[in-house]
């Protein structure tokens, strides 16, 4: 096997961890916001695939034509998305759960949702 052939092989790992942390990132609650830049969250992906391929079990993989990775780079991508969406939909979840104790409890006014609602769930959640 010569060097290129090797290299080649190698890289078709790392992009589909990259695909799949790339699509959790498009989604993911604080990094997949509008105020982050999207070259920030693709180098952000980049990194971070750098650092959890060798983490992977992903071997080198080799394919005979480029059409052939699309069917597995497109799986990998729906998976990274998915995690992305549950990740938010989740926290939306708990900001809502804590709205609704800030209301019950007498913390948070109807009429202003944000001032004064019980956010310390949300931070709470996150850091758990």
């Amino acid at each position: 096997m010569d060097l290129a052939a090797f290299l080649t092989d190698a890289l078709m790992g790392y992009f589909l961890v990259f695909a799949r942390i790339g699509g959790a990132l498009l989604f993911m609650p604080g990094f997949g916001e509008a105020l982050i830049p999207m070259r920030h969250r693709v180098a952000l992906a980049f990194v971070i695939s750098a650092a959890l391929y060798p983490a992977t079990p992903i071997q080198a993989m080799t394919f005979e034509s480029p059409l052939a990775l699309l069917p597995v780079l497109a799986v990998e991508v729906m998976i990274g998305i998915w995690i992305g969406l549950v990740a938010r939909i989740l926290l939306i979840a708990v900001q809502f759960a804590g709205y609704q104790v800030g209301i019950v409890a007498g913390l948070s006014n109807a009429f202003a949702p944000s001032i004064g609602s019980f956010e310390g769930s949300t931070l709470l959640a996150t850091s758990l």
